[in-house]
């Protein structure tokens, strides 16, 4: 498995530096997940508010 990951070009060849490289990308995977999400859930919040607001509209008339 390690050894494909290196002819991949994900690891490096020096094993030494292997684990540090991979810390770094997953952390920089956790962090462009928890931007995802968080894009969502504002969108969702977004969107909740909207509809409560058109049926507020609704109730009004």
């Amino acid at each position: 498995m390690i050894d494909k990951l290196e002819t991949n070009g994900i690891l490096p060849s020096s094993r030494k530096q292997a684990l540090p490289n991979l810390a770094m990308k997953i952390n920089e995977l956790n962090e462009a997940t928890i931007n995802e999400v968080k894009k969502e859930m504002f969108y969702d919040i977004k969107q909740q508010t909207i509809d409560e607001l058109k049926e507020h509209q609704q109730s009004d008339i």
